[in-house]
């Protein structure tokens, strides 16, 4: 949805007010000019057939399952976007919105960046999730320009945004895991 003289174009908010009944916001971008641009999720991310995809089965407190992730490449350039997607599964009914950290490591476990945010970007909150159901949460990651050449891994978790612990963390189980390999080549590749 883009906002720009609402004032004249939807004075009383009502297209908002609509998408904001049937659809799931999961983004807000303002601009320059009085533009801002909102991004909904027309249905939620949620499928009934496992996907396709590397198999984690990661089980967090009981509570949550990291199943999958996709990537579309094992390549990657110094400077550009990761593009890759969880797959997540409520293993029991979920009361608070927990929140997915994402460190970019490299073989040593330096944190070269970070992505976290709530799944899906916050369209589709983790109280909502139908337990049993699979979640799609297609994500992004900044590669830093500097970063030197070499295999990076993503670690990935859930916490409660409140208190910063981290779902599972204290169980005798894993409560985070490390996804990849990546190849991260210099800036300018191709």
């Amino acid at each position: 949805l883009v906002l720009w003289q609402n004032y004249y174009s939807d004075p009383d908010g009502l297209v908002q007010g609509m998408l904001d009944e049937t659809s799931f916001p999961f983004l807000e971008e303002r601009f320059r000019g009085g533009i801002n641009v909102i991004g909904y999720l027309t249905r939620p991310p949620v499928q009934t057939a496992l996907p396709s995809g590397q198999p984690v089965n990661l089980k967090l407190g009981g509570s949550v399952e990291l199943v999958a992730y996709q990537s579309p490449s094992e390549l990657l350039c110094a400077g550009s976007e990761m593009a890759y997607t969880l797959y997540w599964r409520a293993l029991r009914p979920l009361e608070m919105d927990y929140s997915v950290f994402v460190h970019l490591l490299d073989t040593d476990e330096k944190v070269w960046g970070n992505g976290d945010s709530q799944p899906t970007g916050g369209g589709y909150p983790t109280s909502y999730w139908p337990v049993g159901s699979v979640v799609t949460d297609e994500r992004r990651l900044k590669i830093p320009g500097d970063i030197p050449p070499g295999q990076y891994y993503l670690e990935v978790g859930m916490y409660d945004l409140t208190t910063m612990k981290r779902l599972g963390e204290g169980d005798p189980e894993p409560f985070q895991t490390n996804l990849g390999p990546w190849q991260v080549l210099p800036a300018g590749c191709r």
